[in-house]
């Protein structure tokens, strides 16, 4: 059989593999028995699900391509959670599922925390004509996929690349870069010694980005997902956040917040500065929860699994994003079950 066929083959074992062990780690049973400890925490686990995923990969390549919501990704071999899960197809999907519904009416897209290009090529396919998606990635590894991504869909122009850290001021920011997962390089010291140690990038706020660019498109989506310091990110948005009200999905984890100097409580605060409707997203049943400011943190503790499966946030304030959302709001949701 040629090697393309057999690899092939391994590809589709691995793949089922890691399928049905994620679904039994969503089961019920198995959610209550870990209680909202994600099981890969374990070495042994771990170890087999690694080995499960580079069974269905070349071992000597230091990349790796996969069909991606008709989109062609490639990531770094080494990567252990993004790169499996693209591979798989399963990666963020209920999260790019709502980003791709507002992309889809996006004249002006911001990406802060790019990473190997997954938001911003899926926002550029999907966005109407003329649209201008700004992706801001400062690790090289990184920007070398994003370019190469965004090239081999055919995206270059509509994507804008700046290879820059993005938080509240212009200036410099340490990185600690993680050997474990090409989207955990954080400003906060990482949890175990990492073989690939640290580097210093240049960072811009986007509020200060887009006074000096004029001709940078007036933002209607922003994702941000710069591993803890997205509060400093926040922060460096207020001004821009207040002109056009655009979505904002950003990552929700108090403890990687706490690591980077910023409080929960001045990161829901600038969130929720301009009345936007809050929904934690949950990706585990597929549906927006809504909270506010003060029932975040019961919500979160109401349910150990949360912290696991519902650590991003989703604030829209346009009737026009609302109504992409139509299909997950509560209310609508409500009146589907009950038909």
């Amino acid at each position: 059989m040629p090697r393309n066929g057999s690899l092939s083959i391994r590809r589709r074992l691995s793949n089922n593999a890691i399928l049905a062990a994620r679904a039994v780690h969503k089961s019920r049973m198995v959610r209550r028995l870990f209680g909202g400890t994600h099981a890969r925490r374990f070495p042994l686990v771990d170890r087999l699900y690694w080995l499960t995923y580079r069974f269905g990969s070349t071992p000597s390549a230091e990349a790796v391509t996969a069909d991606f919501r008709d989109l062609q990704i490639s990531g770094p071999a080494w990567d252990q959670t993004i790169v499996p899960a693209v591979v798989a197809g399963y990666y963020e999907e209920f999260e790019l599922d709502l980003f791709s519904r507002i992309a889809a009416i996006s004249h002006g897209i911001v990406d802060m925390g790019a990473n190997i290009g997954i938001y911003s090529c899926v926002a550029a396919a999907i966005a109407p004509a003329g649209a201008q998606v700004l992706a801001f990635e400062p690790v090289p590894e990184n920007l070398r996929f994003l370019h190469r991504n965004a090239a081999a869909n055919g995206l270059s122009t509509r994507i804008h690349v700046e290879a820059v850290a993005v938080g509240d001021r212009v200036g410099e920011l340490l990185l600690h870069l993680s050997d474990r997962q090409s989207g955990t390089h954080s400003a906060a010291a990482v949890g175990e010694p990492s073989s690939r140690g640290s580097i210093t990038v240049p960072m811009v706020s986007l509020d200060e980005y887009l006074e000096r660019r004029h001709d940078a498109p007036a933002p209607d989506l922003m994702k941000i997902d710069v591993e803890g310091y997205d509060g400093h990110a926040l922060r460096g948005v207020r001004a821009t956040l207040a002109r056009h009200r655009p979505a904002v999905f950003v990552e929700f984890q108090p403890a990687q917040l706490a690591g980077c100097g910023f409080s929960t409580g001045e990161f829901l605060d600038l969130l929720t500065a301009h009345g936007p409707r809050l929904f934690l997203i949950d990706h585990l049943h597929r549906r927006l929860i809504p909270c506010d400011a003060e029932s975040l943190s019961a919500l979160m503790d109401a349910d150990p699994s949360r912290r696991l499966y519902c650590t991003d946030l989703l604030a829209v304030t346009r009737p026009e994003h609302l109504a992409a959302l139509s299909t997950w709001l509560p209310e609508n949701a409500e009146q589907r079950d009950r038909r």
